[in-house]
């Protein structure tokens, strides 16, 4: 175990009450994958810093406004519906729901794509439910010995 690798929750506790750093749960943490992150929430400013596990649309480029991205769409990066990538798509899902419950998120601060500024909660509430269908679809797939389907592009991207 490499002290500073924030894939270990002793090394993540170590910046508590602080900042709250998480590893989303199903989802691989393997280097060059842009889904695989470390989530971090600063409680006193509501604010959470993604990675590439979320994107914020301000004002999308055409290209994407023609897939039906929209001004304002909070959306999980394509990559994460990727197998073996997303290997526990019900863990995941449970995941989102404990973070929602626990952290009081207003701002979601996203290395890609833009800021949700205020509301981002709901946004991400909203997000998680819209899809919720999609994940399950997917682990009866995995569960079926079928994982190699990327939902991002057969059922549309993950937004909300």
């Amino acid at each position: 175990m490499n002290l500073g690798d924030l894939q270990y929750a002793n090394v993540r506790q170590q910046f508590e009450p602080h900042l709250m750093l998480r590893a989303p749960d199903g989802v691989a943490m393997e280097e060059g994958h842009r889904a695989s992150t470390i989530l971090v929430f600063h409680p006193p400013s509501g604010i959470l810093h993604v990675n590439d596990l979320l994107q914020y649309f301000v004002d999308p480029p055409l290209m994407l406004r023609m897939t039906g991205l929209k001004p304002g769409m909070l959306c999980f990066h394509y990559k994460l519906l990727t197998v073996p990538l997303l290997h526990d798509p019900i863990a995941f899902l449970l995941w989102l729901q404990k973070l929602l419950a626990d952290w009081d998120i207003q701002t979601i601060c996203a290395a890609h794509g833009g800021n949700k500024v205020g509301g981002a909660r709901q946004a991400l509430a909203d997000l998680v439910k819209e899809n919720e269908e999609k994940f399950v679809k997917l682990a009866a797939e995995i569960a079926k010995g079928r994982p190699t389907r990327n939902l991002s592009i057969n059922d549309g991207m993950l937004c909300g």
